[in-house]
C-alpha cells in the first residue's frame, strides 16, 4: 500500500490538458508513513488478514452469544471518534458508529474511575452511546494487549 504513494503526486498538465504524475518521492525505509492511517491499515487488513493480533473477534459484554469482528470494531470506534472531534454540535450517531447500545444495568457493571459517583439512570441516548464505545474501546485495548 505504500509503494502505490510513492511517486505519485498528481498536477494538472495545461500544455498537455491533461493529469500527469510527478516522480519526485522516492521510497524511503524510514518514512512515518503519514498518509497511511490506521483506518485504512484496518480496512486492508480486513481484506487480507495479515495482522495476527487483528484476528480476534470481540465478545459483546451483554449478550455471550454474539460477537463482532474485530476490524468492524476499529472502525466503529474511529467513525465515532470522527464525529465527536468534527460534529460535536450536531452529533447524530449511526450504526456505523455503535459497537453495540448496553443496558443501563450493563454499564453500571463498568465503571471507570473518573465515571466514580456518575448517576448512569439520567443518560440520554447519546451518553449511553458514547459509554457503551468507551466499553467496548477498553475491551479491544485488552484484546490486543492480551494477543501481542
Amino acid at each position: 500500500m505504500y509503494g502505490c504513494t510513492v511517486g505519485n503526486e498528481i498536477f494538472y498538465d495545461i500544455e498537455r490538458e491533461c493529469l500527469s504524475l510527478i516522480a519526485i518521492r522516492k521510497y524511503d525505509d524510514n518514512e512515518l508513513f503519514k498518509s497511511l492511517k490506521l483506518n485504512k491499515i484496518i480496512k486492508f487488513d480486513k481484506k487480507e488478514r495479515i495482522v495476527e493480533v487483528f484476528k480476534n473477534n470481540i465478545e459483546s459484554v451483554q449478550k455471550k452469544s454474539l460477537v463482532f469482528p474485530f476490524h468492524d470494531c476499529i472502525l466503529k470506534l474511529i467513525s465515532m471518534r470522527n464525529k465527536l472531534a468534527h460534529e460535536l454540535d450536531k452529533i447524530n450517531y449511526k450504526d456505523s458508529d455503535i459497537i453495540e447500545t448496553l443496558s443501563i444495568e450493563t454499564i453500571k457493571r463498568f465503571p471507570f474511575e473518573w465515571s466514580d459517583g456518575w448517576d448512569f439512570e439520567i443518560f440520554d441516548n447519546d451518553c449511553i452511546l458514547l459509554y457503551s464505545n468507551i466499553i467496548y474501546l477498553n475491551v479491544v485495548l485488552t484484546s490486543i494487549t492480551t494477543k501481542s
